[in-house]
């Protein structure tokens, strides 16, 4: 991986805390964030439309990690790792239709990863790559349950229904992980400011 795609999802996870934090930040703040911590043009735009394409697709993406976590709830991770995990998970539902074990999958979790070591605790590493590799498969081949074919009475398909969704559950473990410390904070915060707006000389 590139040390120019990096800086880009760099910023980019720092533009979605600063969103979470201040979700009426005016677009010019927003832009010139960009623009001060990635001198190319080329590289301001990646990280716009990525930071855009996050935002628009949020409630997907959302549902997508929640459905790979369903032992912890979204609201109590990490910002950071919830951030980690929404850059990947987009840049996942872009390549519907590549096996989970593709390249460019792999590329985006391993990338994912690497900011997760650099921005998260001594855990994240480990759970955003177990909640991204459930998540791959999940948009590669969905796992519903499956109900058997024919006329079934509502008894019989709830009980299928219900012993389906155990036996994936079962089969699948979801990552599981320990609740944060409240004294936990979004790490380094001389690398990563807040946005404050410049007095006026």
């Amino acid at each position: 991986m590139s040390i120019r795609r990096m800086r880009v999802l760099e910023v980019v996870l720092q533009l979605l805390y600063q969103h979470e934090k201040n979700p009426t930040l005016p677009r010019t703040a927003i832009v010139q964030f960009a623009q001060e911590r990635l001198s190319n043009s080329d590289l301001q735009q990646q990280a716009l439309q990525l930071y855009d394409a996050v935002l628009a697709q949020q409630d997907s993406i959302d549902a997508h990690i929640s459905r790979a976590t369903q032992n912890w709830r979204l609201y109590r991770m990490l910002a950071t790792d919830r951030n980690v995990m929404r850059i990947a998970t987009c840049q996942l539902l872009a390549q519907v239709g590549q096996p989970p074990k593709s390249k460019s999958v792999g590329r985006f979790i391993d990338e994912a990863i690497s900011l997760a070591v650099r921005f998260g605790t001594a855990e994240s590493s480990a759970f955003v790559n177990g909640v991204l590799d459930r998540v791959a498969r999940d948009i590669a081949q969905p796992l519903e349950p499956r109900l058997p074919s024919g006329p079934v009475n509502s008894a019989t398909a709830s009980a299928t229904a219900s012993a389906t969704a155990s036996a994936t559950a079962s089969a699948t473990p979801s990552p599981t992980r320990r609740r944060p410390r409240k004294s936990t904070f979004f790490p380094r915060p001389s690398t990563l400011k807040p946005f404050r707006k410049k007095r006026s000389e």
